[in-house]
């Protein structure tokens, strides 16, 4: 009797402990956050071990490598996982994440092809393909994917206004605001294609659909919107239709801003940088909003949070050099440059420190320091092809031709697709006069990248020189929509 008491006591004990270990991993699993703990991260391996047939633990610490940069990690979970269970659209799209982020797009396709049988009215996963298609060169299927995403999102919301009452969860809120960041983020692709196939007014066509609503809410997506299409329509000499997109931008920024005083300098930098570009900012508003913007930044520095206020602190010195005021951005500077280089003291031998430091900076237009940074960053890890790529970039920024050949061939002979390589390869035959090689190695980096203004710039550059007139004027005009700063 005493032993079926004790057998009975302790299977209720363990069926507790398993109730108490399976609900914190349900919390886990149910947030769908990435950015997991340590622990958390531990706690879903071992559970991975005890429960082998959990296929969500494993999607779980997939997304966590994922974010990460941990692509093999994660796909392996994600294989795992589907192999468990392939009825869920949503594991589909996470792997096909994680194939199209290192650069594996053909596999990335395939994925995203299975998500939308599981899933066909899903926006956000014909625009993640027609960006597959894009990378691999398949412009017109790309085409057909993001103006499907766009109908999808059109459909979905002339159903909800056919029931205007119905109750919203915040959950159900989150998922149309994600969606209908996706859709627009299929417009704005769409309009990349269509610009880089010289097809300026079906850009313009598919921008001009984009319906602006004041209704004194911030939208994110007109934020995005509205100044492209104003940039394009400036572009093609419609001056005052796209002043009056560039009003409304400006009126949607002043919602925003009024919504949240405490969102930080982020909408007021670009308020004052859109007015400026738009020939709308007047002394008097330009020295309002620098007011306001210094407000901001002071108080995001007096921060407690640490990392607040570094990068607001490198913000900002951004920010005086932009708008000329050099003496207040050199006082930044240093103090940016004192804390990175205390990381860098600390870590010596560590090659990420230096990069962070270069990568700062790129940012505050220090080329010389830079170049000297990720160069001892490329000496601790030959093997890492990116500091390369930044030593590689610096030489170009500071016209230093002569030290680009040596490391050029060493890096196309390793990887000959490289955009980088390929852009840095051109301006330096440029430079030499070489023009027709100099196209044609241009050309090749557009193959890989085809919205990079900085490659349409100097494909119109070679093409001037070659007197290519027609020609030039087109790049010119791609490299300005492109670069849209």
């Amino acid at each position: 009797m005493k032993q079926k008491i004790f057998l009975a006591l302790f299977s209720t004990l363990a069926l507790s402990a398993c109730s108490m270990d399976e609900s914190g991993l349900k919390e886990i699993v149910e947030s769908g956050r990435s950015d997991l703990t340590p622990a958390e991260v531990q706690k879903l391996s071992k559970a991975i071990v005890k429960y082998p047939e959990k296929a969500e633990y494993l999607v779980a610490r997939g997304g966590y490598y994922d974010l990460n940069g941990d692509n093999d990690k994660a796909i392996n979970d994600f294989d795992r996982a589907i192999a468990l269970d392939a009825s869920h659209a949503d594991w589909f799209k996470k792997r096909g994440d994680a194939y199209r982020f290192s650069d594996r797009y053909e596999k990335a396709l395939e994925d995203y092809s299975r998500a939308i049988k599981l899933d066909s009215n899903n926006s956000g996963l014909f625009t993640a393909r027609g960006d597959c298609y894009v990378e691999l060169g398949q412009l017109e299927q790309a085409e057909k994917d993001y103006i499907r995403a766009i109908k999808l999102s059109d459909t979905s919301e002339e159903q909800e206004t056919e029931r205007p009452n119905r109750a919203i969860t915040v959950d159900q809120e989150m998922f149309v605001i994600e969606k209908s960041y996706l859709t627009e983020n299929a417009r704005e692709a769409l309009v990349n294609v269509y610009i880089f196939q010289g097809k300026n007014d079906q850009a313009l066509s598919w921008l001009e659909d984009f319906k602006f609503q004041n209704n004194q809410s911030f939208n994110n997506n007109a934020f995005k919107i509205l100044p492209q299409r104003a940039l394009l329509k400036a572009l093609m000499g419609k001056k005052e239709e796209a002043l009056s997109d560039y009003r409304l931008a400006l009126t949607n920024i002043d919602i925003g801003i009024a919504d949240d005083d405490d969102s930080g300098p982020g909408l007021l930098v670009a308020r004052l940088k859109l007015a400026k570009r738009a020939g709308l900012l007047n002394k008097e508003e330009r020295d309002k909003y620098l007011k306001r913007i210094r407000n901001s930044y002071l108080k995001q520095i007096n921060s407690r949070d640490q990392s607040e206020a570094e990068a607001a602190l490198g913000g900002r010195a951004r920010f005086f050099l932009d708008e000329g005021m050099k003496d207040e951005a050199e006082k930044d500077k240093q103090k940016v440059e004192g804390l990175y280089t205390q990381k860098v003291q600390q870590s010596p031998k560590e090659a990420e420190s230096l990069l962070d430091r270069g990568n700062y900076f790129v940012f505050v237009k220090e080329p010389e320091k830079a170049l000297a940074d990720f160069r001892k960053a490329a000496a601790l890890d030959p093997e890492n092809e990116l500091y390369q790529e930044r030593v590689i970039a610096q030489l170009i920024e500071l016209k230093r031709f002569d030290e680009l050949e040596p490391l050029l061939k060493e890096g196309l002979n390793s990887c000959a697709d490289n955009w980088i390589l390929l852009l840095a390869r051109a301006k330096l035959l440029e430079h030499r006069g070489e023009l027709d090689d100099a196209l044609i190695a241009a050309k090749r980096a557009l193959e890989n990248n085809r919205y990079d203004a900085d490659v349409h710039e100097t494909i119109a550059s070679i093409q001037r020189k070659k007197g290519l007139v027609k020609e030039a004027e087109a790049s010119e005009f791609k490299a300005r929509f492109y670069r849209d700063d």
